[in-house]
């Protein structure tokens, strides 16, 4: 069966509020470009060091067929050394790479097939692109941690991450004074003064690699009877602080 374009159902509402390309004035809209995915491996960011589990990657794609197109990015350096890279999706990218060379799965929804060479064939965003590589790096690494939800703190945020590519961006940050969304300076420095010098004797792996989280813990010692007392005035205090949180021990 020849795969085909898309014939999934416009919903009523989508189809009256649509807008016609020459209707609207863009301001540097991405587009489409479809590429061969045994080119598009070359077109991964090379500094990338985001963590996947690609067992994991490619059972979601086979299941759920290819949803989010990759983000690519001309100020980026890619595998071969050259200019112009994939800034969000590399991930995807390789999955998809690795279940063509297998041979053991089907062409997944969301995908095309060149009809002279049979090579898979997927969708690619180019477009706005960054102003600078600093700036390109930053999104790439922000498109991550800020999907994480809420209240996420640094040593979270880089169980994402090889942690010496992960320490290598951030330098490159300071470097060049650019900082991205879901970090700022103090954050970076913060964890860069970790991983170069680990905390009371202990190296970065063994303190804080794998979840552990760096705490201030503040003890109270006070009768039972004046608990009830302190404790709620405590708790609209500790409101202020997000990350905090209360243990009471009778």
């Amino acid at each position: 069966m020849q795969p085909q374009m898309s014939s999934s159902p416009v919903i009523p509402l989508v189809e009256q509020n649509k807008l016609e390309p020459e209707n609207l004035e863009f301001n540097d809209a991405p587009r489409v470009i479809w590429i061969r995915v045994k080119d598009a491996i070359n077109l991964i960011w090379q500094q990338n060091p985001k963590l996947h589990s690609q067992s994991d990657l490619r059972s979601s794609i086979a299941k759920f067929g290819f949803q989010e197109l990759p983000k690519f990015d001309n100020q980026l350096v890619n595998v071969r050394g050259t200019r112009g890279a994939i800034k969000a999706g590399n991930g995807r990218v390789e999955a998809l790479y690795e279940m063509e060379r297998e041979g053991n799965f089907s062409l997944p929804r969301g995908l095309a097939r060149d009809k002279a060479t049979d090579d898979w064939v997927l969708p690619i965003l180019f477009g706005t692109d960054a102003p600078n590589e600093a700036l390109a790096q930053a999104y790439g690494l922000d498109s991550n941690n800020i999907t994480l939800g809420d209240n996420f703190d640094i040593w979270q945020m880089a169980q994402l991450w090889d942690r010496e590519g992960y320490s290598n961006l951030l330098r490159s940050f300071q470097a060049e004074n650019v900082y991205p969304v879901s970090m700022n300076e103090n954050d970076i420095k913060d964890y860069l003064r970790i991983f170069d010098n680990g905390i009371a004797g202990k190296s970065f792996d063994e303190t804080v690699a794998g979840g552990v989280q760096v705490e201030a813990v503040f003890k109270i010692r006070l009768p039972v009877d004046d608990v009830e007392a302190i404790e709620a005035p405590l708790k609209e205090f500790l409101e202020q602080f997000p990350q905090a949180r209360m243990e009471k021990i009778v």
